[in-house]
């Protein structure tokens, strides 16, 4: 039997948790992500660049990566805290639609901007073009 997402293995999860030994209980949210192997995301290399980027942008803090054996199957988590904030996309958010894409864009604009030289993991993104025969060729490779 393959190694397959199954009813309930939602790759995104939700849980909360408190803040033991700070003055006040505070509720934090995490997230989970499960991701049978073998598979094209890299759970490992999402956590390094969430590290990476945790001292120049706001990302979520990386609490965990590990892989285990569940049934025969190799598989790998990756827990994250949530960032402060409310979700931009949830109903009563609705009227603040045009704000919210203009933030996202600075953000994302924020984002590229970054150097990355010293970025572990950072590589140009293969596409389906970059191995076709004449692509190859150009590159003097077969």
């Amino acid at each position: 039997m393959g190694c397959s997402r199954t009813r309930g293995d939602d790759p995104a999860g939700e849980a909360s948790a408190s803040s033991p030994g700070t003055s006040r209980d505070v509720p934090r949210a995490f997230y989970l992500k499960r991701n049978p192997l073998p598979n094209s995301e890299d759970l490992e290399l999402e956590a390094r660049k969430l590290e990476w980027l945790r001292e120049r942008h706001p990302v979520p803090r990386v609490v965990r990566h590990s892989r285990s054996i569940v049934d025969d199957c190799e598989v790998e988590y990756l827990v994250t805290e949530a960032l402060p904030g409310t979700n931009a996309v949830a109903p009563e958010n609705a009227a603040e639609a045009n704000r919210t894409i203009v933030e996202i864009a600075e953000g994302l604009r924020m984002l590229h901007s970054l150097p990355v030289d010293d970025c572990r993991g950072h590589g140009r993104l293969r596409t389906d073009s970059d191995s076709s025969p004449r692509r190859r060729s150009e590159q003097g490779t077969r």
